[in-house]
């Protein structure tokens, strides 16, 4: 990762972005310690960007920690400068070269202070120029600690011996409040809790010289119970991916960015004896990863990737008074098999730390490289003091791989059909057959394809459910006769389906269908299924409706009501004649649909005892009828292939009772209608 940076004194306009806020990331600052008179107060803790640090501080605090009495303790302290404050222009104090930047000119210098609760109660100078201080303590009660940092040029001649006070001091900051407390007897920890302030460091940070410059975090310990008396150190599992100060517990990452992973920290907690002589050790553990800030994506062709800044495990937040934005975040692309070197095309600009590519293609994707440039704009501001430039940032991630594998998922179709070799009905279909009975040469035809030719599937099964009964003709694959089969249970399975080397195949399946009983239809779904039953695909639904080449017809009875007729010749409809009515019902399954004539006769209407002086008369609309007697009368003939459909009438047609002059007899009188159907003479 590369960052420039460049120093202004003009105000920042550029609108406000919707980049995540954890990018900027500053540590948190304990504030669980107050002692009960303040001595100096805290400088806020320092914040980084992408293993940058924008600004100076503590990464580690001193802590409140136990001890018991004789025992001799460390507190140990993180101090890091700014990059700012490592790169600008610093005016050399008298007698010290004339190098505008002094690399062997400046350190880091400490002076610690303490409070004893116990005995002089005021803040008393103890210690300087080291970032940790060492104590044995001899009595029971409360300390407290606080350190201050301050970076300045080195005493690089004697006669900086006489010009201390003209030094020019660079950064200075003051440590949170530190403290142990004494107890009379050591205390054990059962146990320890072990974490980082980040999860990812960056191996390719550099600054703008083009140095390498290591990412850090610090990794805290906590025991329990919280006022255990031992000593803790760490431990990296791979200091080749990072390191960490044995005693402090700061994580340096590599800056060799042909290494990345996960390196794991353990910290270790020493119990001791009351005669001070070490017991058991309590460990645990917290894994850092390693990277430079982009993950390689590996997906599945024709699916879309995407890639994403890693973000960090501490809450996002603001130094006081320094204000950060992201002015720009910008995509790249490096084609497949081109120079890693190669500045690659803009492929997203904006604000977005992710970016997800289209639908992938091997041939043109897998290879291709990724990275990301950040812009970052840092507001001028004044801290403890000190004038801080306003700044712009130019942070570039890795050179992520995008790997794309081939789809090895099949994609088989089955397209079948269903054909009855025996009859054609008319309202047959791909997928339905209808008036099948038994005896029939009914046909099953199944595409098999498999449309990835990055699968190779071999010795997969076609399985089918036949009807009970149904004998097998025959089986073929692509037009050749094959054995490779089995019937069990109405379940046939064909076997070594190859779809590796040939990717389409048309399996025929001729049966005999069986004794129908009565079932009215028989549904089965062809199914392939791979030799390890890891993957399966089925076809369409085939049905097969059974029929009973008969011809049933059903007739329906009617009425007149009460009639009262001084005879006189009258007209009378049926009781029903306002509504559709279904006189027969017609079933009309035959499988050769010949040509059919459908007659009615009707015998007298008789009580029994007196023949009505009435006759029969069958309407075709509202003017034209026939008569009704024993001689047959024809109602309505079909043609080739036509079916005989259901007889209905309305009000103004159908049979009506015709009332003849004369005598009339009472009662109730009834008529026998006969319909019946032959077959045509003339077959038209």
């Amino acid at each position: 990762m590369i960052l420039t940076t460049t120093t202004s004194n003009t105000t920042h306009a550029a609108s406000v972005t919707t980049f995540p806020t954890s990018l900027i990331d500053p540590l948190s600052l304990s504030d669980s310690v107050t002692p009960p008179s303040k001595n100096y107060t805290p400088t806020v803790n320092p914040v980084k960007i992408l293993g940058i640090y924008l600004t100076s501080g503590f990464t580690k605090q001193p802590e409140a920690q136990y001890a018991f009495v004789g025992q001799t303790k460390t507190i140990y302290t993180n101090y890091t400068i700014s990059l700012i404050s490592a790169m600008t222009l610093v005016v050399p104090p008298i007698g010290v070269g004339f190098s505008p930047i002094y690399p062997y000119g400046r350190a880091n210098h400490f002076v610690w202070w303490t409070y004893d609760s116990n005995g002089n109660a005021k803040w008393t100078k103890v210690g300087q120029d080291s970032s940790s201080l060492t104590q044995t303590f001899t009595k029971e009660g409360m300390n407290y600690y606080q350190v201050q940092g301050t970076y300045y040029n080195k005493k690089t001649s004697i006669l900086q011996l006489f010009t201390d006070l003209l030094a020019s001091t660079i950064t200075n900051a003051y440590s949170a409040y530190g403290s142990v407390f004494v107890l009379p007897a050591p205390v054990d920890a059962t146990s320890l809790h072990v974490y980082a302030d980040n999860s990812y460091l960056m191996n390719n940070v550099t600054d703008n010289n083009s140095s390498a410059e290591a990412d850090t975090t610090t990794v805290h310990a906590d025991p329990t119970p919280t006022n255990a008396t031992g000593t803790i150190t760490y431990k990296s599992s791979n200091t080749d991916l990072a390191t960490v100060d044995p005693n402090t517990g700061l994580v340096t990452a590599t800056t060799d960015t042909s290494k990345s992973g996960t390196v794991r920290i353990t910290a270790t907690m020493q119990n001791y004896n009351l005669d001070g002589n070490p017991s058991n050790t309590i460990s645990d553990y917290t894994d850092i990863e390693v990277g430079g800030g982009l993950d390689d994506q590996t997906v599945t062709e024709g699916k879309s990737a995407t890639f994403k800044l890693r973000s960090f495990s501490n809450d996002s937040g603001t130094t006081t008074g320094a204000q950060y934005e992201v002015t720009s975040a910008d995509w790249y692309r490096i084609e497949p098999n081109s120079s890693s070197s190669d500045a690659g095309k803009l492929v997203s600009s904006g604000v977005s730390p992710s970016y997800t590519t289209g639908l992938t293609n091997y041939d043109k994707d897998n290879g291709a490289l990724y990275y990301l440039k950040i812009k970052i704009h840092q507001d001028e501001y004044t801290l403890d003091g000190q004038n801080v430039p306003a700044q712009d940032f130019q942070i570039v991630t890795n050179k992520a791989k995008l790997n794309v594998q081939h789809d090895t998922t099949p994609n088989v179709t089955l397209i079948d059909k269903i054909k009855n070799n025996s009859y054609s009905d008319s309202t047959d279909t791909d997928d339905t057959i209808n008036n099948v009975k038994e005896g029939d040469i009914v046909t099953y035809t199944i595409n098999a394809k498999d449309s990835n030719k990055n699968t190779s599937i071999k010795n997969g099964d076609l399985q089918l459910e036949v009807p009970t009964g149904s004998t097998v003709n025959y089986v073929d694959i692509d037009g050749i006769m094959t054995t490779d089969y089995t019937l069990a249970d109405n379940l046939l399975t064909i076997s070594n389906i190859n779809l590796a080397d040939t990717l389409d195949h048309k399996i025929t399946v001729d049966t005999i269908t069986g004794p129908t009983g009565n079932s009215s239809s028989f549904t089965t779904t062809p199914k392939f299924v791979s030799p390890n039953n890891d993957f399966s695909a089925s076809g369409n639904a085939l049905t097969i409706k059974y029929g009973s080449d008969s011809l049933r017809l059903t007739a329906a009875n009617f009425g007149y009501g009460a009639i009262n007729n001084s005879g006189s010749e009258t007209l009378v409809n049926r009781t029903n004649d306002t509504t559709f009515f279904d006189a027969l019902t017609v079933e009309d399954n035959r499988r050769d649909k010949t040509p059919l004539d459908l007659s009615i006769t009707a015998t007298p209407l008789t009580n029994g005892t007196n023949i009505l002086p009435a006759t029969l008369r069958y309407y075709f609309d509202e003017s034209n009828f026939k008569p009704l007697g024993t001689a047959p009368q024809l109602i309505l003939s079909t043609t080739n292939n036509q079916a005989l459909g259901n007889i209905s009438w309305t009000k103004n047609d159908g049979i009506k009772l015709h009332i003849q002059n004369g005598n009339q007899y009472i009662g109730t009188f009834k008529s026998k209608l006969t319909w019946t159907v032959t077959d045509s003479v003339t077959g038209s």
